[in-house]
Formats: C-alpha cells, structure tokens, sequence
C-alpha cells in the first residue's frame, strides 16, 4: 500500500526518499499499467503494456499535487496521473517518465497513454 515516496494530501508515502547507506541511494518507484479490453467471452485482450517513473517525494515542491490523486475507494491508494506532467521537468532534455512497451496490432500510443509523445 501505497509503495512510494510522495506524499499527497491524505496518502502517506510508506518509501524514504533516499535508503540510508553510505552512498544515499534514492527510492525510485515505477508502475507498471497493464490496458486490457474485456471480450465478450470473458477473455483480456492486452492491448498495451506501460512502464511509468513515480517522481520521488523529494521533488513535491517541481511537481505538487496535480499529478496525484486517490483511489476510488477514499484514502485507500496513491494514483499518479502522469498525463498531467508526463516528462522528467529538471532534466534539460526532458524526456517522458513513461515508455510504452507493448502495443496490440491495430493499437496506437495515442490511444493507450491519451496524449501524443512528439
């Protein structure tokens, strides 16, 4: 439950943001969205497979809270919402948090992630 490090109004964040060791490691969290269409038969059909990059905690002040959100079941889980901010804001190139790695024939990125990456 809630396995990251930003903290968001209601939500606590159960990860540091940096592991203490020697060389300070920071806390990196990713999610992985599974897009499925349900079929008549009751089979998934995948139609695409997402890998996401959590900001860390420690970057609330670059990101705030317009990229987070609950559950729909109240203060139950953190929810990224990487549409809103798709793209790593401190890095000069700023390149997307998200890459696509799966695609169903006839799918298009568009259609999964809700936004054109250009």
């Amino acid at each position: 439950e809630n396995q990251t490090s930003y903290r968001y109004k209601e939500h606590s964040a159960n990860l540091p943001f940096a592991y203490s060791s020697k060389n300070n490691k920071l806390c990196l969290t990713y999610i992985i969205q599974l897009v499925y269409d349900k079929q008549e038969d009751g089979n998934l059909k995948i139609l695409g497979l997402i890998l996401i990059s959590v900001p860390n905690g420690a970057l609330k002040k670059v990101y705030k809270d317009e990229i987070c959100g609950g559950s729909k079941n109240k203060n139950e889980a953190f929810r990224y919402y990487y549409r809103k901010n798709p793209r790593f804001q401190l890095l000069d190139s700023k390149p997307f948090r998200i890459e696509v790695l799966f695609l169903a024939d006839g799918m298009n990125e568009e259609d999964i992630i809700g936004f054109k990456r250009s």
